[in-house]
């Protein structure tokens, strides 16, 4: 990256996103919107957490060559004044399989706000998007004064991150400061370039990350290896947007999360990037004491969590650590 390229977008963002601060009451209810992006009755979840929140429309689309779903819906809250968007994770191992070796391994895809794109990410997103973008328009022509808030976990994080890119970049209607992104174990969606672009578009974007969440740092960023800080490589690395919220034991308020504003920006070394050889897929099921889609399957119901042991999905991603350096060590460059 060329020296005043990043003096440029270091200005740009804190011009953009000082006035902007982190509200967790609203990212406790982006986080009910995520867990009932996985069940196929998300309306019980809504019922259940808000006042008035209802139900407008559910999309499904194909993720991969493998016939993976993806999901997402959307829904409207008048109390709120707000549209809001949720996706759905990762829900098999086939898929997310297919999701690790596709980001891992193919060259990233030109997004039209900018920058590139993780190819597997950019592939789900279109084939959802076709009908998302046709029902959102409707939706902004009635209700002109509404904001967006655009919310998922896991892969849900990262279409949700591509979505919100998109919905600000072609309508005249959200803005900086009526759209807002909140995601959680949020995978890199795309390289630098992206994330300059992103953060532009939408200063109000928040990436909530569970103590040592591994997936919130996939894929690997290229790091430097006197201070294992991510570097964009040319634009070659992937490399994260939006401010990391970095909650660094549990998440009950007990201990209040740590607004990361550091250097790198948006990859802050004094936040969980620090957390290297603690990384663990135990966190990404986990945020704010729920079992992220257990809960929303179940509707968004407090009750006590079942035992850890025997969930066949951790289970799943057991094997996560050493597939994860396995592939770190072969560069993206062989497939590019």
């Amino acid at each position: 990256m060329h020296k005043w390229a990043l003096i440029c977008f270091i200005g740009a963002a804190i011009a953009t996103t000082a006035e902007y601060d982190f509200d967790e009451s609203l990212a406790i209810q982006a986080f009910y919107l995520a867990a009932a992006s996985y069940s196929d009755e998300p309306q019980l979840c809504l019922k259940n957490k808000f006042t008035d929140m209802r139900l407008i429309e559910v999309f499904r689309g194909r993720c991969d060559l493998l016939e993976d779903s993806c999901w997402a819906f959307l829904a409207v809250s008048e109390s709120m004044n707000t549209i809001a968007l949720s996706f759905r994770g990762t829900r098999s191992k086939a898929q997310l399989i297919a999701e690790l070796m596709e980001t891992m391994s193919f060259t990233k895809v030109k997004f039209p706000p900018g920058g590139s794109v993780e190819r597997y990410f950019h592939s789900a997103f279109e084939d959802l998007w076709v009908n998302i973008s046709v029902k959102l328009q409707e939706l902004q022509a009635t209700k002109p004064d509404y904001k967006l808030l655009v919310t998922g976990h896991s892969l849900g994080a990262a279409l949700a991150s591509l979505a919100s890119s998109a919905a600000v970049f072609n309508s005249s209607y959200w803005s900086s400061n009526t759209a807002t992104l909140i995601t959680f174990g949020q995978p890199r969606v795309g390289n630098f370039e992206f994330a300059q672009a992103h953060d532009l578009l939408l200063p109000r974007s928040w990436r909530v990350v569970h103590r040592y969440d591994c997936v919130a740092h996939l894929p690997y960023c290229y790091e430097r290896l006197w201070s294992r800080s991510c570097s964009s490589v040319f634009d070659h690395s992937p490399y994260h947007h939006g401010t990391e919220i970095w909650y660094r034991t549990v998440m009950d308020g007990s201990d209040p999360p740590v607004t990361c504003k550091g250097l790198p920006i948006d990859e802050d070394n004094n936040c969980s990037n620090g957390e290297y050889l603690h990384f663990t897929p135990h966190d990404h099921f986990y945020y704010y004491g729920k079992h992220v889609s257990d809960y929303g399957i179940l509707g968004c119901i407090d009750l006590p969590p079942p035992p850890v042991i025997g969930r066949i999905e951790e289970k799943i991603i057991e094997f996560l650590p050493f597939l994860i350096t396995l592939i770190a060590s072969i560069s993206e460059e062989i497939f590019a």
